[in-house]
């Protein structure tokens, strides 16, 4: 004799009076059906598992937990990313009853905007967040009790809005892409901006306002991947910028070179020229005039 499959209840299992959570009352939109944050002890109070009503989104941003889809039990550590849809039975235990796990969880009513990959909509998926996207999600979850607590005619769009930026982090965690860390994404603004403000005349100051960062992050940020201060780095830059320019077949006069780049005095930017590659600029749009 074939045993039949087990069957699960539906159910929304909640936590403690003590715990932080937030559910719909019985009028508001059938969209957000849960929304739960911060500690939990899930040795002590597990939930059972069962089958629920939407979509359930789990971050976990600190401790360890163990995921149990119907009979299978499986390990969540800091920085997991859950998903699972409302057909697939779960709970949520631990090893221990002091073992103390924070996270944040939605349950939507509706399926995601998007599906990873080769997935469907009948299997749940279990990836792990950059640790620097934490706050990301810490934010979203921060605006969505703040959209709730003010309800009004445009909450359920900005709900949905919310909903679509916690699924491009879910579907970011399968990019296979190697994530820059804060330190290079600096440097890449760094460097882009620089290629993008040639004629200014204070690039330093408006470059730490444009990062938001001090002179002497500024500094650390450039001597740890080039050897040069900043200043310097931007001058380079520059000059590079100018010799192409000179040495082009669309022969721009000097002075059009020096007002292009910031330069008042066409002899202001003949000197620093000169100074830089121990050659004068206008030798360059000699040797390139036709003869």
């Amino acid at each position: 004799m074939i045993d039949s499959p087990k069957s699960y209840p539906i159910a929304l299992t909640l936590p403690p009076r003590k715990y932080s959570y937030w559910k719909p009352s019985q009028n508001f939109p059938d969209t957000l059906l849960y929304l739960s944050w911060g500690k939990r002890l899930f040795g002590k109070n597990p939930i059972p598992t069962t089958k629920h009503q939407g979509w359930a989104y789990m971050i976990v941003t600190s401790g360890k937990s163990i995921l149990h889809i119907k009979e299978d039990k499986i390990p969540v550590n800091t920085y997991d990313f859950l998903v699972i849809p409302p057909n697939v039975p779960y709970g949520i235990s631990a090893n221990s009853s002091k073992c103390e796990t924070e996270q944040f969880c939605w349950i939507w009513k509706n399926p995601p905007h998007q599906l990873p990959a080769a997935s469907t909509e009948n299997q749940w998926f279990h990836s792990s967040i950059n640790p620097h996207h934490i706050p990301i999600i810490e934010r979203l979850h921060i605006e969505t009790r703040r959209q709730l607590e003010s309800f009004d005619d445009q909450t359920i769009h900005a709900l949905k809005g919310i909903r679509l930026g916690l699924d491009v982090e879910w579907i970011r965690t399968y990019s296979k892409k190697k994530e820059p860390t804060v330190s290079e994404m600096r440097f890449n603004q760094a460097v882009a901006w620089m290629q993008d403000h040639l004629e200014e005349t204070r690039p330093i100051e408006c470059l730490q306002d444009y990062l938001q960062i001090s002179s002497t992050t500024l500094k650390r940020l450039f001597l740890s991947r080039t050897k040069q201060s900043p200043q310097n780095y931007f001058q380079d830059i520059k000059f590079k910028k100018a010799y192409e320019m000179l040495a082009s077949s669309e022969h721009p006069s000097v002075k059009y070179v020096a007002i292009t780049l910031g330069y008042k005095h066409m002899n202001d930017f003949t000197r620093a020229f000169q100074k830089h590659f121990s050659i004068s600029p206008s030798s360059l749009t000699k040797s390139n005039t036709p003869h």
